[in-house]
């Protein structure tokens, strides 16, 4: 989702250089670069990694649907306060990754606690 909607964002460059679009698709590889890895190896520090990439995607949607934080550092104001398919579908994507990882994690940490006792 976030490689479709690059191309839209570009024009909102930050002062860094940095465009909407080029922070969409540096998402979007980190987004595939979990899900390979989780496809090789499911360990903790994997699923750390995917709930981290999916907690900051769903965190920035959710920040600039419903606030107005401006320009952050390189970073463009990203100020959205709409919902459209795209966007709501990439939400439910996020909210969902985030969910599945905030699970494994907890399964892992609950396997490697009973196998120290």
């Amino acid at each position: 989702m976030h490689l479709d909607l690059a191309a839209r964002y570009d024009p909102n460059q930050g002062s860094g250089g940095l465009s909407q679009g080029d922070l969409f698709r540096l998402e979007a590889v980190a987004s595939v670069a979990a899900a390979l890895a989780l496809l090789v190896t499911a360990r903790l520090v994997t699923w750390l990694f995917a709930w981290l990439i999916a907690a900051s995607a769903l965190g920035a949607l959710l920040l600039y649907r419903y606030h107005d934080a401006g320009a952050i550092g390189p970073l463009p104001d990203m100020y959205e306060p709409l919902w459209f398919p795209e966007k709501a579908l990439a939400g439910v994507a996020e909210a969902v990754a985030l969910g599945a990882a905030t699970l494994a994690i907890f399964l892992h940490l609950t396997v490697m606690s009973q196998g120290s006792s």
